[in-house]
């Protein structure tokens, strides 16, 4: 080591030292003394320090005279600090500080004293050497940079500190600084005052302490320091940091022995089970001054013997280190209440909990059953240790027990179960009537079992109470929806309950789900099917629960309507017609469109025509539908479309394919007075299949009045007419109009202007004021006022032979010549007059006495009132035609039939197709028969 360059003035730098010192020392120990006092600490403690004070003061004394005559500059002179240094140039060390802060470390120091000599936390440290020597003197080692120093300011030190005299016998072989010779320097000594000594450039050198202020020891010459001491730790051995050089006392070297002081301590031990690892936390503190390495021993208690377990343990001096043992347990080991852990002299113990290996059972959950349905128990099974090692299946059994106690059935259940697993498992028993109302259900392993009472309902009790409805039903292209409602209409086996529910559609189940009910709301599920071509159309569906079933029929209708027709059409031609069809019902549907061209008063189908439809909800279809014609058909032909649910008819007007003149509408009105003009009128309708050109004769009181050549197209119409003029002279007059094809006749009255009006008659025909005042018995006179009405003012239309327009006029003129005469030719013109007369409703006619010869019985056999038509056609004309009602059962008979030659007999119904039948010649009574199998036309017999 360096010699460090020597001051200016060593002398006068000891002198300000020692004045310096002296100073601090005053004011450190008045403060201490102080405190001792106030705090109640021995006098005799309290007597060395209060020497030292005054020695101190009277040295200062000294000092301060001499002080006077020296140049010295100001500041402190000291030796080094904790490492070695120069002074400097002031004289003072690098790291001494000035006295108001030395001031205040030894105060501090003095308190920390103070407080260690009351009673410390290390009794060592706390006893005192002689009567003038304290811990704050004891030479000690310190962590950090592992010098030696004076026990005084020394921080962070092992807790024994303490350098000894090797082999010295001394009863206290710790070292001290303190006074020594007659120079009052404090150097490092024994107890006993032998002085501790260093070879430093080949001469023995003494060891003092740096300052008050410092502790670090330090060997010096001329104010300078030489080297600082530290622990070979290799050795042991206390020596000086850069020569290496031993610190001896006499012969025997100065050692630190408590390199390494254990403590250890046992954390939290966590519980575990056979099979499983037992783990140990340890905590190893070495509170001595140096690293050490030394062997850790867990010792556990087993079953076969104590079991030891080891592990190395290294911790620095003043630190501590965390280890774990970890120790395999086994079959036995849940015998085991504690283990122990041992390091050096250090031991410490805790207690373990090592559990038992197997299954922890615990039912956790049990259905409330209905009778005749499984009882289910659901149970935590927990796998505890791992004995027999990996996984291993257990056997569990569940047993029942009746209210009395005895068993009445139970299965054992294997469930393989790894190392620590835990899982819930749903055991099952299928409940008869014997368990009704309760049973307990019993589940155990070889280790642990546990059970609950479980509840049993009545199976009819619980049907009772399940309800179901449907709130909604639709049906969306494809796609069938509906929305159900569930209830339970009683108290909840405990505390809910669960039923099956299917969906069906048509009968037939397409879907279904569990229902559970929890609370007292209703529970609502929704079903949805996707609907294929043979489930088309659906008409039910329904919800099937064990106790209520709920079902909604789907209204269902194909709407069929005869939207257009070609009409009237010609023979040999053909019939169009466009067909509607909508689907009007809940649901998609199938159908079959049928569509026939029928006699509008014939049975039988001359042509039919058939499609198969499918539609959806509001979807509709068009079909376009021919039918030819042949020269036969009949005037009339039906039309009719229909469905399973609906029908639709129209009459289609068949004529000849040559023109057809007919008069459709003839107005002449009665003449109040001669000077009004009296005006013919009638209207021509070409009803024919072709053009054609006719002559339109009118004739007024038996003389012609015009003729007219008229010439139309088909379905062309022409209005022709007549003024008669000048006015007849006042009566009744016969008129008649006609064409090749048709004729109309009537009677005209014209009055005398100079009647008064409430003398006129009120009769449309004006015929009554002739009969008025002639002696006819009353029954005559009813019959020639009926016949009157009759031909009268009433215009009468008949389609026959035209000429025998002129004939029934002279019967008329005749009439009104002879009263008498006329009733009589009125009656047998009546009853010649073909057609347009018989047209005339029945009981007029009859009455008259102009029935036909022949009767038609009429019987309604329908479970209903229904409204008939009836025609009787010869071979050029219609001589009947009638619709009337009939009630349930009414029968009624009409004489109606003609007098000679070949006859048809043609009835319908509202909905029942018609029907027509050909009669000979001589058949005097045919019967017609309205049943629900269909309309039955004969020749009747009583």
């Amino acid at each position: 080591m360096n010699a460090k360059p020597p001051l200016p003035s060593p002398v006068d730098a000891r002198v300000v030292e020692s004045l310096r010192a002296c100073a601090t020392t005053v004011l450190a120990y008045a403060r201490t003394l102080w405190k001792r006092a106030s705090i109640g600490v021995p006098s005799d403690a309290i007597g060395t320090r209060t020497g030292r004070l005054a020695t101190c003061v009277f040295v200062s004394a000294l000092l301060l005279v001499a002080a006077g005559s020296l140049s010295v500059p100001a500041g402190d002179v000291g030796v080094g600090t904790r490492g070695v240094g120069d002074l400097g140039p002031d004289g003072s060390s690098g790291s001494i500080e000035p006295v108001d802060a030395a001031v205040a470390d030894a105060d501090r120091n003095e308190e920390a004293t103070l407080e260690r000599s009351i009673g410390g936390t290390d009794a060592a440290r706390a006893q005192n050497f002689g009567d003038d020597h304290d811990e704050d003197d004891l030479v000690s080692v310190r962590y950090d940079d592992e010098h030696v120093v004076s026990g005084e300011r020394a921080d962070d030190v092992p807790s024994d500190p303490y350098v000894r005299v090797n082999d010295s016998g001394l009863q206290d072989d710790r070292l001290v600084v303190d006074e020594h010779g007659d120079d009052g320097h404090d150097v490092v000594q024994t107890t006993d005052g032998d002085v501790a000594t260093v070879e430093h450039d080949g001469e023995e050198r003494e060891i003092r302490r740096l300052s008050e202020r410092n502790p670090d020891l330090v060997i010096v010459e001329d104010g300078r320091v030489l080297d600082e001491l530290e622990v070979n730790r290799d050795e042991g051995i206390v020596q000086t940091v850069d020569g290496g050089q031993p610190v001896t006392v006499g012969n025997h070297s100065v050692v630190y022995e408590e390199y390494t002081d254990y403590s250890i301590e046992i954390g939290e031990v966590d519980p575990v089970a056979e099979g499983e690892t037992l783990e140990v936390p340890v905590t190893v503190r070495n509170d001595g001054y140096g690293p050490a390495s030394d062997e850790a021993v867990l010792r556990l208690p087993t079953a076969d013997g104590t079991e030891n377990v080891t592990k190395e343990v290294s911790v620095d001096g003043g630190e501590r280190a965390n280890q774990t043992f970890e120790y395999e347990t086994g079959d036995g080991d849940s015998r085991m209440d504690d283990v122990e852990v041992e390091i050096g002299s250090a031991s410490d113990s805790a207690e373990v909990d090592v559990a038992r290996a197997g299954v922890a059972v615990e039912v956790i959950e049990t259905n409330t059953p209905v009778e005749g349905e499984d009882l289910e128990l659901v149970a935590e099974l927990e796998r505890i240790g791992n004995v027999p090692d990996g996984a291993y299946e257990y056997v569990f059994g569940l047993r029942t027990y009746d209210r009395y106690g005895e068993r009445v059935g139970g299965d054992d259940v294997g469930v393989e179960l790894e190392p620590g697993e835990t899982l819930n498992r749903t055991f099952t028993y299928e409940t008869t009537s014997e368990d009704v109302p309760e049973i307990e259900a019993e589940l155990s392993s070889e280790d642990d079992s546990d059970s609950a009472d479980v509840t049993v309902v009545p199976r009819d009790e619980w049907e009772d109470s399940i309800r179901a409805s449907i709130a909604n039903a639709t049906v969306d292209g494809d796609e069938l929806e509906v929305d159900a409602s569930f209830e339970y209409d009683g108290e909840l086996p405990g505390g809910k309950t669960s039923f099956p529910a299917n969906f069906t559609v048509d009968g037939e189940r397409v879907d279904g789900t569990n229902v559970t009910i929890d609370n007292e709301s209703a529970v609502n599920e929704s079903f949805a099917h996707a609907l294929n071509e043979s489930e088309r159309p659906v008409t039910e569906v329904g919800l099937e629960t064990p106790g209520e079933n709920d079902s909604v029929e789907f209204e269902r209708e194909f709407a069929v309507d005869v939207v257009d027709v070609s009409n009237p059409v010609t023979r040999d031609d053909e019939v169009n017609a466009t067909i509607e069809v909508e689907n009007r019902g809940e649901t998609p549907g199938r159908d079959t469109l049928e569509v026939e061209a029928r006699d509008a008063v014939g049975i039988g189908s001359s042509e039919t025509w058939e499609r198969d439809l499918e539609l959806g909800v509001g979807e509709s279809t068009t079909e376009n539908v021919s039918f030819n014609l042949s020269s036969g058909t009949p005037s009339n032909v039906e039309v009719r479309a229909s469905t399973s649910d609906d029908d639709a008819r129209e009459t289609v007007n068949v004529r000849t394919d040559d023109p057809w003149f007919v008069l459709t509408e003839t107005t002449v009105d009665d003449v109040e007075d001669e000077d009004d003009e009296l005006v013919i009128e009638s209207t021509v309708r070409n009803e024919g299949g072709s053009e054609g050109t006719q002559e339109v004769e009118l004739e007024f009181d038996d003389e012609s009045l015009s003729t007219e050549e008229v010439a139309l197209e088909p379905d062309e119409e022409q209005t022709v007419s007549a003024t008669v003029d000048p006015t007849p002279e006042p009566g009744a007059y016969a008129y008649a109009i006609g064409t090749e094809n048709d004729a109309t006749e009537g009677v005209v009255t014209v009055e005398e202007s100079a009647v008064p009006p409430d003398e006129k008659s009120d009769t449309a025909s004006g015929s009554s004021g002739v009969l008025d005042g002639l002696p006819l018995p009353p029954p005559w006179l009813v019959l020639a006022l009926l016949g009157l009405i009759g031909v009268g003012g009433a215009v009468v239309a008949y389609r026959n032979d035209p000429s025998a327009v002129g004939d029934r006029i002279d019967a008329l003129r005749s009439a009104l010549e002879d009263p008498q005469e006329a009733v009589t030719r009125i009656q047998a013109a009546l009853r010649g007059l073909p057609a347009a007369l018989q047209r005339l409703p029945a009981v007029v006619r009859d009455r008259l006495g102009l029935g036909g010869n022949g009767n038609v019985v009429v019987e309604n056999a329908l479970p209903r009132p229904v409204r008939v038509r009836i025609s009787i056609r010869t071979d050029s004309d219609v001589v009947f035609l009638e619709d009337f009602d009939l009630s349930d059962g009414e029968r009624r008979v009409i004489e109606c039939l003609p007098a000679s030659g070949q006859f048809e007999v043609g009835t319908g119904v509202e909905d029942i197709t018609a029907h027509t039948e050909v009669f000979q010649s001589g058949t005097d009574t045919v019967g017609i028969r309205y049943a629900p199998e269909g309309i039955t036309i004969g020749q009747f017999r009583n």
